[in-house]
């Protein structure tokens, strides 16, 4: 089962990323301060400023607590971090990602159960990655602006599934058909999923459950790899008919 903490908390921010930052020392010269994410690496002030007063190279850093994972496997998950962004491991580069307007993670691979997590992050306008590379009309600003979470996953996971449900042809209704009878239709619908499995697993069981109560309406166990798996739903009505 796959376990979500929130580490929000307990960061540490400094305005000029270093080797001293990156090993978990303090520079004598170099701010270092206690925050907590979502973040912004300035504050600006409500006129006569431009974009250059955000824009450098900083860099975040925690100690991360991996006791709780057991035998699965630990991945670091940010929501955004603006705008180029390389994550560190115990002074090790794990990866790297470039825009500030997606999320991203990374497997932490390490037998040390406290690691510490840095992130150099340049906030710094470039031609290389969006929303840069011709003319924008707004500031960007910069730092780790939204959420970041620790999960540990087991050795086999959905990274991500596409669920899509269809309706039988029988059912499908016009604008002209009457509300009434509509609102009274149920079918066996079907649900097709096609999964994205990280890890060995052979097969993928699967169950469709209702949100109101976890009651199981079908469940389907398939072998990896095969064509798109379909859960069935029993009486099913339109949400939305017309």
């Amino acid at each position: 089962m796959r376990k979500i903490y929130d580490i929000n908390d307990n960061w540490e921010f400094t305005p000029v990323f270093g080797g001293e930052f990156l090993n978990g020392e303090n520079a004598e010269d170099v701010t270092v301060e206690q925050v907590r994410l979502p973040h912004t690496c300035k504050v600006t002030p409500f006129h006569y400023f431009d974009e250059s007063i955000y824009q450098m190279v900083c860099g975040y850093r925690r100690r991360l607590d991996l006791s709780d994972r057991g035998d699965r496997r630990a991945f670091i998950c940010f929501g955004a971090a603006a705008h180029y962004a390389k994550v560190y491991l115990d002074g090790e580069l794990i990866g790297e990602h470039k825009s500030g307007y997606t999320a991203f993670e990374f497997e932490l691979v390490t037998d040390n159960p406290t690691p510490l997590l840095a992130v150099e992050l340049d906030t710094r306008e470039s031609l290389n990655f969006p929303p840069f590379g011709k003319v924008i009309d707004y500031l960007t600003y910069g730092g780790l602006y939204r959420e970041s979470r620790l999960e540990f996953r087991e050795q086999s996971f959905l990274d991500d599934v596409f669920a899509k449900p269809s309706v039988p042809d029988a059912i499908r209704v016009s604008s002209k058909a009457n509300p009434r009878l509509v609102a009274g239709l149920s079918f066996d619908g079907v649900i097709d999923c096609d999964p994205d499995i990280i890890g060995d697993a052979d097969e993928v069981h699967m169950s469709v459950t209702q949100k109101d109560d976890d009651t199981v309406l079908s469940e389907v166990t398939v072998p990896v790899g095969g064509s798109e798996e379909q859960g069935g739903v029993p009486e099913a009505a339109l949400w939305d008919g017309l």
